[in-house]
């Protein structure tokens, strides 16, 4: 999914337009911002999830990074066009705060052998 795409269906959950209308009748035309994210984290669901996801870092969604670069043309063995995919994330389900704590999982993998002495 393109940037243009991911962006046109998500919608952060602290960042929704309907909450922001809102607080800004409330608050009136000569609101700060400052004001305005105190109100939403005061209303917000998820001030009360403890973690930050590890996965996303509190943003909700998770990009990857490709060769975005069309396969096929003469030069596209050695030429890198970084392109992104965005989705939400998983972890989270796009709350960007989770209930429980998680901490990486590692693995340890034998990448070669040298000689003992």
């Amino acid at each position: 999914m393109k940037r243009a795409e991911f962006f046109a269906n998500f919608i952060p959950p602290r960042k929704e337009e309907n909450k922001i209308k809102e607080l800004i009748q409330s608050y009136g035309g000569e609101t700060t911002l400052n004001e305005v994210l105190n109100k939403i984290i005061q209303k917000s669901e998820y001030r009360f999830l403890p973690y930050k996801c590890p996965k996303c870092n509190g943003k909700g969604y998770v990009t990857k990074e490709y060769n975005g670069y069309p396969s096929g043309l003469p030069d596209s063995g050695w030429v890198y066009e970084p392109a992104y995919d965005y989705s939400v994330c998983d972890l989270c389900n796009g709350k960007g705060w989770t209930q429980e704590e998680y901490k990486p999982k590692t693995e340890i993998k034998i990448v070669g052998y040298e000689k003992a002495n």
